[in-house]
């Protein structure tokens, strides 16, 4: 089986609050802060504090990030990319605090499987994590009403690289391919 190895560089925890600001109902905003992850094998950790602005002003005592019932998220993982602005990446192996019906808290937990995905690994040490937040309001019309809290963790610029172990040069079981022919 394939190790896979993660590079990852701590730095500075840059976490960047993205909020539509169209739409008018601040009582119900959201924020996800707070973003960091860590690698360890074939798993990425994705870590985050999902908390709603209601909660801030809340009197009956809640708190910060204490959440209420009628408190539920549907929560999205995305993989990006720092010197590919088009590279967008929906992982599906996932477990945890993702999808609907999340609640709001701190120390949210979302564990991905690469290996599942990525066989191979990923190149690169650029990518980065982004989780979007959407309130969920049942059936009725403020459904289409969206807010994204977007918390982007940026490791030092650059984080979670997950290199398949060999530097890169191909296994010797698998061909490779000649190189094309020249141009006449």
């Amino acid at each position: 089986m394939n190790r896979f190895h993660v590079v990852a560089r701590r730095a500075v925890c840059l976490t960047l609050f993205l909020f539509p600001g169209t739409l008018s109902m601040a009582s119900d905003s959201l924020l996800v802060t707070n973003v960091r992850f860590r690698a360890s094998g074939e798993h990425v950790t994705i870590a985050y504090d999902l908390m709603a602005h209601e909660e801030t002003r809340s009197s009956s005592g809640t708190g910060l990030f204490g959440g209420t019932p009628s408190s539920a998220y549907k929560i999205t993982l995305v993989l990006l990319r720092d010197q590919d602005s088009l590279f967008r990446y929906y992982p599906r192996a996932v477990t945890g605090d993702v999808g609907d019906g999340i609640a709001a808290g701190r120390d949210r937990e979302i564990r991905w499987l690469v290996s599942r995905e990525f066989p191979r690994g990923l190149e690169g040490d650029d990518f980065y994590f982004m989780v979007l937040a959407e309130p969920m309001m049942g059936s009725s019309t403020n459904a289409r009403w969206l807010w994204i809290g977007i918390g982007t963790a940026v490791l030092g610029g650059t984080v979670a690289a997950i290199l398949l172990s060999g530097g890169g040069n191909p296994p010797a079981n698998q061909p490779t391919f000649p190189e094309p022919p020249g141009r006449p």
